[in-house]
């Protein structure tokens, strides 16, 4: 009977002690703090003097109390440095002596054995994880440099000649200065196709890229730079002429100013096609800065910017095409100062690099404890008592990217724009990577079609080979491979047009 009451009473102590080791575990799960990155800026300069008391945090409209605040400082260290994570972003037409001789004085001078080197050139990426040897690895992606932007350059070439063919000036101010109306709404509505395909293809930011590299990033734990070379052609054969335009307008207030009622319809039809188009002219409305900001934001990740101007194929420089780069200047410079990263606009890289390295990031870390330890609300952050401009990512955990995904694939979805995602030769077979096409749902399945078609020319401008293919596919990305075993040693220029049969979208490239 002894022994039975002693049982038991170890019995009771042990799921006493269970309790309450569950009492302390419950405990300690709720104690979980956030750490919030929070840039400050007044007049376009940071601030960097501001205490904890100057700073208020609500998460879902509720205030919450600051536990820590932290100043950080961080700049580029080119000695005694901890190894750095480095991604270099290109996008080339021009690679001239004075763009190499700044790409080599980065291997020279600032990266080290140690540190970590991702470089994306269009779609393709090159990973160096030690750079033990850096001649090596400058050819390497000195190479990659020097193909895409051979490609990019005849590419694009070839895309302003179809659009000079397209977009004839003269026969439209002939039609003009004939009053016919529907020649002149004929080729305003092709103008505004051809500029909101073009927009697509080589203004916009592709967020997805940019997305999915972030969330590499994300699982990297050393200091995260990030420099984007980013060089603008001007396009001035994409934009309809200063002089033109104002015919254009003083043609429509005719129409709109006359007696007649036709007129008048007239006049009301091209004042919308116009007003869409300066809509759609205004490149600052579409550029999504505050999304791709959050992305770097949520990695801590630094990111500076040299912009470039190149003239290459360009025979004038009108004021509209310098609209275009203004525009692209302001929106990659917002992005850029949003993470507290330096845009130089140069063609000397070596100087905008070492402007860069002296550039200092300077911000907050405040830390704090959610209501909910499982996810954070949405945040609102105010600093001060002047208009400073607070710069944080209000959606601590959330993959708010995503969600700006879902939106623009809503209601006012685009129609998809089938890409040539890369197109490359290798082992004596031509590969064709393709995405962007609608994939349409089936009583049975997903189903996209496709059409393609390939010209090879030989060097005297001789098709050697020139065949069409349709293609159903229930995938969003297709991989293409045609044996060229049979193709004749020499140099050979290939024509590869794709055709979305879904939306009649079409894209093209060629390589030599």
């Amino acid at each position: 009977m002894r022994k039975i009451i002693i049982l038991l009473v170890i019995f009771i102590m042990l799921a006493v002690l269970l309790v309450i080791a569950q009492e302390t575990v419950k405990e300690e799960v709720k104690v979980v703090n956030v750490e919030v990155p929070v840039r400050v800026f007044y007049k376009g300069k940071p601030v960097d003097n501001l205490s904890i008391d100057d700073f208020k945090l609500y998460e879902n409209k509720k205030q919450q109390s600051i536990s820590s605040l932290n100043i950080v400082r961080r700049k580029i260290e080119v000695e005694n440095k901890k190894p750095s994570y480095f991604v270099f972003l290109f996008r080339a037409y021009n690679y001239n002596e004075q763009f190499r001789e700044g790409i080599r004085y980065i291997f020279e001078n600032i990266l080290m054995k140690e540190d970590t080197l991702m470089v994306l050139v269009n779609d393709d990426i090159v990973m160096i994880d030690r750079l033990n040897d850096k001649e090596a690895a400058f050819s390497r992606v000195e190479k990659l440099i020097i193909e895409q932007s051979q490609v990019d350059r005849r590419q694009l070439s070839s895309y302003l000649k179809r659009v000079e063919q397209e977009i004839d000036m003269r026969s439209f101010k002939f039609s003009l200065s004939q009053g016919n109306f529907i020649s002149v709404q004929d080729f305003l509505k092709r103008y505004l196709r051809i500029w909101k395909d073009y927009k697509e293809k080589y203004l916009l930011p592709d967020l997805k890229r940019y997305y999915h590299f972030s969330k590499k990033l994300e699982r990297i734990k050393k200091e995260k730079w990030v420099i984007n070379f980013f060089q603008m052609e001007m396009l001035p054969t994409i934009i309809i002429p200063g002089e033109i335009k104002r015919s254009i307008n003083r043609f429509t207030d005719n129409l709109m100013e006359s007696p007649k009622a036709e007129n008048v319809s007239y006049g009301r039809i091209l004042r919308t096609i116009l007003n869409e188009i300066e809509k759609e002219t205004n490149i600052v409305l579409e550029f999504p800065v505050e999304e791709i900001s959050k992305l770097f934001y949520k990695v801590d990740a630094t990111f500076h910017t040299i912009f470039m101007r190149t003239t290459i194929g360009v025979e004038s420089r009108d004021h509209e095409s310098m609209k275009i780069n203004s525009d692209m200047e302001k929106c990659i410079g917002d992005i850029t100062r949003a993470t507290g990263g330096m845009l130089v606009s140069t063609s000397n890289v070596r100087d905008a690099v070492d402007r860069i390295v002296e550039a200092e990031n300077v911000y907050y870390i405040l830390t704090y404890a959610p209501k909910n330890p499982g996810k954070a609300g949405k945040l609102k952050i105010k600093a001060g008592k002047k208009k400073y401009k607070v710069l944080y990512d209000d959606n601590i955990r959330a993959d708010y990217i995503k969600e700006y995904f879902q939106k623009r694939t809503g209601k006012q979805e685009r129609v998809p724009a089938i890409r040539i995602k890369s197109l490359a030769v290798k082992n004596k077979k031509l590969i064709i990577t393709i995405d962007g096409f609608s994939v349409q749902k089936t009583e049975k399945d997903s189903i996209g079609k496709l059409g393609i078609h390939i010209c090879i020319k030989n060097s005297n401008g001789k098709k050697v080979f020139d065949k069409g293919k349709l293609l159903t596919t229930q995938k969003d990305i297709v991989t293409i491979y045609i044996a060229l075993s049979s193709l004749k040693n020499g140099k050979h220029e290939i024509i590869v047009d794709v055709k979305d049969f879904h939306t009649g979208k079409t894209d093209r490239k060629s390589i030599r």
